[in-house]
């Protein structure tokens, strides 16, 4: 457990008596964590138990209550006396407590001395990729912030830790195993948390894309922690304000811009942030460019964003695109700070292409692109040749989507996709007016 987290306040369960302490900051013991699936009956109502059925001994003989008791008998045989579960431990009739709780939930895993993960549908090895676990957003943190983790079936008999079934949770979540791995002995894990709120944006977000929450707006505060994000919880805003709130929330603390790296279906226009994680689920093979190679330096260096009275101004290279749709001219592209897994020549951006009718609106066109070697290697060159000088350009993408004018029915082509220039500007992004 790592006990230089700085943590709120906790209320415990007790292993042995099953009551409740509360305990503050570095008061707080050592405990095990529960994480699992909630559970709905034959009936459709749930099984679980809140903090108030447990303290009056209500519904003891729900599958919520089971559950809880096998979980603390768990704990108690691996010599842990406090343990934790959010059905029961936090006091959901508080929105200021629930607030607190899911602001402090990532740490809350990452600090615990174990975490159980409960797989109630499954039964041996073979049905692990099966498991509905994968498939809930406020799981997804809950596999990555603990230190030590270890998998139970639904007789609570041990499948494996995190590391051991590294190959199945790769192949069903896309996660790397580079994020799933310690990198030592300690259960501390600093070095692979640190990789994990490290990596880009877009890739986190696309071990989202598949997930779904039960509330609308949960798909977005169970990423909270991912993030390193501390935001009000405001339930009624909808799945897709809440979303974007997220996002700007991000956007003041990374310059990353692989976070407009999202694609929205065949939609030709859009908004500059999206709508839902699962318009990233095409990201999952995105990484860092590499420190190494110095061409990247074209990419990494600019100015951090700043909200201003004219938006959000961003220091970015446009490349002007030539021939990437039949119908349009003026589509420029934004180069985003990521490459491929799979690329095998030397690193190389993709590119978010975005469109002007009038030189002060502005939106995105079509998907991501990555460049050829040779878009590429032009786009090196005319940086060589000076064309990268700050140029002060006032230019507004609209948060709210646009009706396209294109016609539908022209296809895509980007065979004589071409770059011209890659002058290093700065942009304004409107930040109002979202749909």
């Amino acid at each position: 457990m790592d006990r230089s987290l700085s943590l709120a306040g906790m209320r415990l369960l007790n292993t042995s008596t099953l009551e409740f302490s509360e305990f503050f900051d570095e008061n707080i013991p050592g405990y095990a964590i529960l994480s699992h699936r909630w559970e709905s009956g034959d009936d459709g109502r749930s099984e679980e138990v809140s903090y108030e059925d447990f303290v009056a001994r209500r519904r003891p003989s729900s599958r919520g209550t089971q559950k809880i008791k096998n979980f603390c008998h768990q704990a108690t045989t691996a010599g842990y006396n406090w343990g934790w579960v959010d059905t029961c431990c936090i006091d959901k009739r508080s929105s200021a407590k629930l607030s607190e709780a899911i602001n402090s939930m990532f740490k809350w895993y990452q600090r615990s001395a174990i975490c159980y993960v409960y797989l109630s549908d499954v039964i041996g090895m073979q049905d692990i990729e099966q498991s509905q676990w994968f498939t809930r957003g406020w799981t997804l943190q809950e596999l990555l912030a603990p230190g030590h983790e270890e998998f139970l079936n639904r007789n609570w008999d041990p499948l494996g830790t995190r590391e051991s079934l590294g190959q199945q949770i790769l192949h069903v979540t896309g996660i790397d195993r580079v994020f799933l791995a310690n990198s030592d002995n300690s259960y501390t894990q600093r070095g692979r948390v640190y990789r994990v709120r490290t990596a880009p944006i877009a890739l986190r977000m696309s071990w989202a894309s598949k997930r779904r929450t039960s509330r609308a707006e949960d798909m977005a505060y169970c990423l909270l922690g991912l993030f390193g994000i501390n935001m009000s919880l405001l339930y009624g805003e909808g799945r897709s304000a809440a979303f974007r709130r997220l996002q700007l929330e991000i956007i003041t603390r990374s310059d990353d811009v692989s976070i407009f790296a999202w694609t929205e279906g065949n939609r030709w226009t859009s908004g500059i942030l999206a709508s839902s994680p699962r318009y990233f689920d095409a990201c999952t093979e995105f990484k860092p460019l590499t420190n190494e190679n110095p061409d990247h330096e074209v990419l990494k260096k600019r100015e951090p964003y700043q909200f201003t009275n004219k938006g959000l101004r961003m220091q970015v290279h446009l490349l002007k695109l030539r021939g990437l749709f039949e119908v349009l001219d003026q589509v420029y592209g934004i180069p985003i700070n990521c490459e491929k897994y799979d690329c095998v020549q030397p690193s190389r951006p993709v590119v978010v292409p975005v469109h002007t009718y009038n030189e002060r609106m502005w939106h995105r066109v079509g998907s991501v692109i990555e460049l050829t070697d040779s878009q590429w290697q032009e786009l090196l060159v005319n940086h060589a040749e000076g064309h990268h000088e700050p140029v002060d350009q006032c230019v507004k993408c609209r948060l709210r989507e646009h009706p396209s004018p294109m016609n539908s029915a022209h296809p895509l082509s980007r065979h004589a996709l071409r770059l011209e220039d890659c002058p290093l500007r700065n942009i304004y992004v409107d930040i109002y007016g979202l749909a």
